[in-house]
């Protein structure tokens, strides 16, 4: 390894210049790895969906709780930050998936909770080949509304959640930084006391 760190050049700054079929070798690794871990995870949301329809709520709200003093007295600024960042990939990623499979939602809603429900129909082309197409079904009309809003009240909290998220962290991270002087360079001086 120090063999390729002495080959590398660098570049004015003193900054390490990386050469690009590395940088293209790395990207590729990363991509590859996202395939993997796409198809894992989807395979697990669609076998644990309330786990993470729970987990999607449960976030916003706890950085809405995060600016509570109890709560922020457990952490530093530093330790905000990582939750925050935390927090944010999390409700990122499980809003993508709702968003991914809003068809099966709606599907899984009505069997729930909608007496009546029948959510698709097969249908076949002139060429005989088969196709489903969503049809909502319910034997009262609210079961019908229900149906007909609940992918609007997704699509809605998949760009909700994700910025209240964000918006309270960011919060919670001024909240805690106010409470540290300030020092002649702009930097923020933490002290925490201990019962030692």
């Amino acid at each position: 390894m120090s063999r390729m760190l002495k080959r590398w050049r660098a570049n004015a700054r003193g900054n390490l210049v990386i050469p690009k079929l590395l940088c293209f070798a790395y990207g590729l690794g990363l991509l590859l790895i996202f395939g993997i871990s796409a198809s894992v995870f989807g395979e697990a949301f669609r076998t644990f969906t309330s786990l993470f329809v729970t987990i999607w709520f449960a976030v916003p709200i706890f950085s809405i709780c995060l600016k509570r003093p109890p709560i922020l007295a457990c952490f530093t600024v530093v330790g905000i930050r990582r939750v925050q960042s935390t927090l944010i990939t999390i409700v990122g990623i499980i809003s993508a998936m709702m968003f991914m499979s809003l068809l099966d939602l709606n599907l899984r809603f009505g069997k729930a909770f909608i007496k009546g429900h029948q959510g698709v129909e097969l249908k076949f082309t002139d060429d005989g080949d088969a196709y489903r197409e969503p049809i909502w079904i319910a034997r009262t009309s609210t079961g019908k509304w229900a149906l007909q809003l609940l992918p609007y009240a997704i699509v809605s909290a998949v760009f909700l959640f994700p910025t209240i998220t964000w918006k309270q962290t960011l919060a919670a991270i001024s909240k805690k930084e106010r409470q540290f002087p300030e020092t002649e360079d702009g930097q923020r001086l933490e002290v925490y006391r201990t019962n030692l």
